[in-house]
């Protein structure tokens, strides 16, 4: 009996270490890739990338080359997303790079929600992504039909700004309108709790 109960506990802490591990990912360096961050994901730019079905209509995507990470967030609904990338690493601190119809950083430290502390629109250093746009200003229009046609996010983030060989990312993809469903990953959550989040090896 006792043999049994420690091989079910050496198995436990082996499943246990492999679930920690699964969450930690490399991500395919592809050197000679160029990003146009137009938010229209072409198989040449990213048919190599990692790629993370978050629902049935969302996949993240994922690579790096020497001097940049590239994170792309595709989007097959007809429906207008905008997206919060939130980036934690030990030298960094905890970032969210936000792309809308405006670029934006925060720094977030202590207590943090959507609102505070206050974003400071235009402030993308050392990263880019594409911005929605606006074609038209008929009002009678859904705003579907206002703005020019994008498939989702890419975002081009400096390594430099990164500065280290790990970091855990947190992806929400929310509706300009605010009547679907929030998109979230990993795994739908709704907390900002850190041990969770999915950690990506360069």
């Amino acid at each position: 009996m006792r043999i049994i109960q420690i091989v079910v506990c050496f198995a436990s802490v082996a499943l246990l270490m492999a679930c920690a591990n699964s969450k930690k990912k490399n991500i395919p360096k592809l050197n000679g890739i160029h990003i146009t961050t137009d938010g229209m994901f072409t198989e040449q730019a990213w048919g190599k990338a990692k790629q993370i079905e978050m629902n049935t209509y969302n996949k993240l995507l994922l690579f790096q080359t020497d001097s940049f990470l590239y994170v792309g967030v595709r989007n097959i609904e007809k429906i207008a997303r905008y997206v919060d990338v939130y980036i934690n690493s030990d030298s960094l601190g905890l970032l969210n790079l936000h792309a809308s119809m405006q670029l934006g950083e925060r720094k977030l430290e202590g207590n943090w929600n959507d609102t505070i502390p206050t974003w400071h629109w235009g402030n993308n250093n050392q990263w880019t992504a594409n911005i929605v746009s606006v074609n038209t200003k008929k009002n009678n229009l859904p705003f579907l039909e206002t703005i020019n046609t994008y498939e989702g996010f890419e975002f081009k983030i400096s390594k430099r700004k990164i500065g280290n060989t790990e970091i855990a990312l947190r992806i929400e993809i929310n509706d300009f309108m605010g009547e679907a469903t929030s998109i979230i990953f990993p795994d739908g959550l709704l907390d900002y709790d850190l041990k969770n989040w999915y950690v990506v090896k360069f």
